[in-house]
C-alpha cells in the first residue's frame, strides 16, 4: 500500500507560506478591513523603499497617491461587500506612490483570504513602468513608420502621377509623330500623283506622238521611240501605284474598301500573288483616322506575308456588326517567328500602336488552314464613329 500524505502541521504551513509569499515576484500586501497592513513581503519594501517596520500596522493608502485615495477606499469597501478574486482598474492605468513620493504605474489585483482573526484581502502589485515605457516605445515606432508608410506613400503617388505623365506625352509625341508621317505620306503621294505624275503622262503623250511621226516617215529610230513611250507608260503606272500607297484612304472616294481593294490589286501586280479582298456590301462607316490606321495595318500585314512569310496567297477581309468592325489578313507563308520581346519588329510595333491609338485589340494567330500567320484587328463600334 502507499503511503498516505502527511497533513503539514501549522508551523510547517506558516512557514511555506511566508516562503512562497517572499519568493512572489510582485509585491505582495495583506490587509483587514479597514486596510491597516498585516504583512508584507521583501518585494513590498523594494519596490516603496518602506522598511517592513514602517508599514506594518500602517494604512494602506500610504502607498496610493492622494488624489486617488477616496478612490481606493470605495473599492476597498465594495471588495470586502463582495470578497472575489478581481483586478482593480481593468483597462486601466493605476498609480502607486513611493516612500520619495514618486509615483509609478502598476497593476493591482486582489483576492480574499478567510482567517480565524477575520476576512482579510490579499494584494498584489505589479510595477509596471518597463512595459508603459516598451509601450511607449513601440507606439513611437509605430508612429515613426506610419509616418515614413505615408512619406514613402505620397512619394510613390508622385512618381506615378509623373511617369502617368511622361507615358501620356510619350503616347502624345508617339500620336504626333505618326500623325506628322501619315501627313508627310499623303503629301508625298499627292505631289507624286499631280506632279510627277503630270509630268510623266505628259512626256509619255509626247514620246507616242513622237514614235507616231517616227513610224509614219519610216524612221529606224521608231522601234526606239516605242520602247521609250511603253517605258514612261510603265513608270506613270508604277507612279500612281505609289501615290496610291501613299495616300489611300479618301472617304470621298470609297472609303477604307476601296483602298483595300486596291492593295490587293496592287499587291497581285506588284508581287505576283494571289491577294484578294473581301469586305462589306456597303462602305463601313469609319472616322478618317479609324480607316487609316486600319489600312495601314493591312499595308504592314500585307508586306510581311510577302517579305518574310514568302507567301503565295492572301486574303484581306473586313467586315462589320452593330459593335464592332473587324479587319482581317491571312496568308499561306512560312508563319510568325517565335515571339522575341528582344528583337520585336520596328513593323509589328507600330501596328500594336496604331491598334492601340483606335481602341482596338491586334492579334496574330494561324489561320483555319493551319499554315501561314492570320492578323486580327478589332475595333469597337465607340472608335468608329464620325
Amino acid at each position: 500500500m502507499k503511503d498516505e500524505p502527511r497533513p503539514i502541521d501549522c508551523s510547517r504551513a506558516e512557514g511555506l507560506f511566508r516562503g512562497l509569499l517572499e519568493a512572489a515576484p510582485d509585491a505582495i500586501v495583506i490587509v483587514n478591513q479597514e486596510g491597516i497592513i498585516a504583512l508584507i513581503n521583501s518585494q513590498t519594501e523594494h519596490m516603496f523603499g518602506y522598511g517592513r517596520e514602517e508599514l506594518l500596522g500602517k494604512n494602506m493608502e500610504i502607498l496610493i497617491p492622494e488624489n486617488l485615495r477616496d478612490r481606493h477606499i470605495a473599492h476597498r469597501t465594495s471588495f470586502h461587500e463582495s470578497p472575489h478574486t478581481r483586478r482593480i482598474g481593468r483597462g486601466q492605468i493605476l498609480s502607486a506612490r513611493r516612500k520619495d513620493g514618486r509615483e509609478f504605474p502598476v497593476e493591482i489585483g486582489i483576492s480574499p483570504l478567510e482567517t480565524e482573526d477575520g476576512p482579510l484581502r490579499i494584494s498584489s502589485i505589479r510595477d509596471i513602468t518597463d512595459r508603459i515605457i516598451a509601450d511607449e516605445a513601440i507606439h513611437e515606432l509605430n508612429r515613426e513608420l506610419e509616418a515614413r508608410v505615408h512619406q514613402r506613400t505620397a512619394a510613390l503617388r508622385m512618381a506615378n502621377e509623373n511617369l502617368q505623365k511622361e507615358i501620356a506625352e510619350r503616347h502624345r509625341l508617339e500620336h504626333e509623330i505618326l500623325e506628322i508621317s501619315e501627313r508627310e505620306q499623303q503629301r508625298i503621294g499627292q505631289d507624286l500623283h499631280d506632279d510627277l505624275g503630270q509630268r510623266i503622262a505628259g512626256i509619255s503623250y509626247m514620246s507616242r506622238v513622237l514614235a507616231n511621226q517616227l513610224s509614219a516617215d519610216s524612221s529606224p529610230e521608231c522601234t526606239s521611240a516605242e520602247k521609250i513611250a511603253d517605258l514612261l507608260n510603265d513608270a506613270l503606272s508604277l507612279t500612281r501605284s505609289l501615290a496610291r500607297g501613299l495616300h489611300p484612304v479618301s472617304l470621298k472616294s470609297g472609303g477604307l474598301i476601296a483602298a483595300l481593294s486596291d492593295l490587293a490589286e496592287r499587291t497581285s501586280d506588284i508581287f505576283s500573288v494571289a491577294c484578294t479582298f473581301t469586305g462589306a456590301s456597303e462602305n463601313v462607316e469609319l472616322n478618317h483616322p479609324v480607316a487609316t490606321h486600319l489600312y495601314r495595318i493591312a499595308q504592314e500585314a500585307v508586306t510581311n506575308a510577302v517579305n518574310h512569310g514568302s507567301a503565295t496567297g492572301i486574303r484581306i477581309t473586313l467586315f462589320s456588326r452593330p459593335d464592332e468592325t473587324t479587319l482581317t489578313v491571312a496568308d499561306n507563308g512560312k508563319g510568325m517567328p517565335p515571339p522575341d520581346p528582344l528583337h520585336k519588329g520596328l513593323g509589328l510595333r507600330i501596328m500594336q500602336y496604331r491598334s492601340d491609338v483606335i481602341g482596338g485589340s491586334l492579334e496574330f494567330s494561324a489561320p483555319d488552314t493551319g499554315t501561314g500567320t492570320l492578323v486580327t484587328c478589332a475595333v469597337p463600334e465607340t472608335s468608329c464613329g464620325h
